[in-house]
């Protein structure tokens, strides 16, 4: 159902977007607010929730800060077989700035310190302790443990920062609904998270998904329920005798995000998000002023071409995107669609990129643009990243996550934050 992009495809979309380039920077600058005090926030309990109403817009169309034109370290085919990085899980840092990431096609993880120097790898295909049949996600938590899944065996498994393997358990049971994608681990390494939503049949043919975030002790079948939201707005697709979802254009799936033993919610649809103790109760809401940008003609024509050209290459593709065509589309633009947590507390929100899910085609070639907020909720910078680098995790004035070049090949990368001095701005 889903190909990937042809080099003429991709030829043609670089003409288009010169019909809203920068999109992320350019939908910023639609009538922003008058920047005012990136200190300037104020604070308010009602019922028990901390509200932080910060009075900073962290769109504006500049950067506070950035990070470094070249990366401190860059990582490409470390493997035991010395073959290009294909799938990565993580990267994740460490707190003393060394770091960890999965290789899912080779069935390893790989370890390096502070400076990039290899270290250690582990992990093969097998069955056995420390092997992986699929590695499918890789964590970190209390005391730099690394935490591993393995879908196809239902397995944990807990490792040193230095690659000693520890220990490993068998999920016996999931939430209902669950899939098998762990979306976290808690901040203690006791509890993993997982997002569950009810069986398609049980809702109308359009609809928000109804969905739940659900704490699971490891090596144990309760399951607490944090909270219940509504997913990425979708609609029913009946196509030769079968029942898909299809996503609505212009639509963002919600996003949230482990701080500690807490997480943090965000919608996308509002400036806001939320932030929930482990038992559920709703501890703080952060919120910001931010202008709603409408989704203007030439990005609908932006989108609309792209996916003509991905039919005339894709025939096969032809009947589902047409009936994706049919659907109803959002007239205005979320605000952001993707949040990173870091061990130092701070939440990051990546600004709204035009993507077409349908096909998993990224529509705005510019840098990543995000905010920042500290661990209090206060807005602290918008930073902009380099084009081509997709950030993971940010901790200690340090982001990593992985570089795609223009001839596709992936790296680990990791860059020092370039913070702009106060008197600057």
């Amino acid at each position: 159902m889903i190909a990937v992009l042809h080099s003429a495809l991709r030829t043609d979309l670089a003409k288009n977007l010169t019909l809203c380039v920068g999109l992320s920077v350019a939908f910023a600058a639609c009538n922003p607010p008058e920047r005012s005090d990136a200190t300037a926030f104020s604070r308010q309990d009602s019922l028990g929730i901390l509200i932080v109403q910060n009075a900073a817009y962290p769109q504006a169309p500049h950067s506070d800060w950035s990070i470094s034109q070249s990366p401190t370290i860059a990582i490409d085919d470390t493997g035991s077989n010395a073959a290009p990085l294909a799938t990565i899980r993580g990267p994740r840092l460490f707190s003393d700035g060394s770091f960890v990431f999965g290789e899912a096609k080779s069935r390893e993880l790989r370890f390096f310190d502070a400076r990039g120097v290899h270290l250690r790898t582990v992990g093969r295909t097998g069955q056995g302790p420390g092997e992986f049949a699929y590695l499918d996600a890789v964590f970190n938590c209390a005391g730099d443990t690394v935490i591993t899944w393995d879908v196809s065996q239902r397995r944990i498994s807990k490792w040193s920062r230095g690659g000693a393997f520890l220990t490993s358990a068998l999920v016996a049971r999931r939430p209902p609904g669950a899939g098998g994608a762990i979306k976290g681990v808690s901040g203690s390494c006791r509890d993993l998270l997982w997002d569950a939503q009810p069986p398609l049949s049980k809702h109308p043919a359009r609809w928000r998904l109804p969905r739940t975030l659900v704490w699971q002790a490891m090596q144990d079948t309760v399951f607490r329920t944090i909270l219940s939201y509504e997913g990425l707005e979708a609609e029913e697709i009946i196509s030769d005798g079968m029942t898909q979802t299809g996503p609505v254009p212009f639509a963002a799936d919600p996003v949230f995000a482990v701080i500690g033993n807490s997480v943090a919610l965000g919608l996308g649809g509002k400036p806001e998000y939320r932030v929930y103790a482990d038992d559920g109760k709703l501890l703080r809401i952060v919120r910001w002023p931010q202008v709603a940008v409408p989704v203007v003609d030439s990005v609908r024509a932006l989108l609309t071409n792209n996916r003509e050209l991905h039919k005339k290459l894709n025939p096969d593709d032809a009947k589902y995107i047409t009936s994706i065509d049919a659907h109803s589309r959002m007239n205005m633009l979320p605000y952001y669609d993707a949040m990173v947590t870091g061990g130092d507390g701070r939440v990051w929100l990546r600004n709204y990129r035009l993507y077409d899910v349908a096909i998993r085609a990224d529509l705005d070639k510019s840098a990543e643009r995000w905010a920042v907020f500290d661990s209090s909720g206060k807005f602290e910078a918008t930073a902009v990243m380099q084009p081509g680098f997709q950030l993971t995790a940010a901790a200690n004035d340090l982001v990593i996550g992985t570089f795609t070049d223009l001839l596709g090949q992936l790296s680990v990368r990791v860059y020092d934050i370039v913070k702009r001095p106060p008197n600057s701005r």
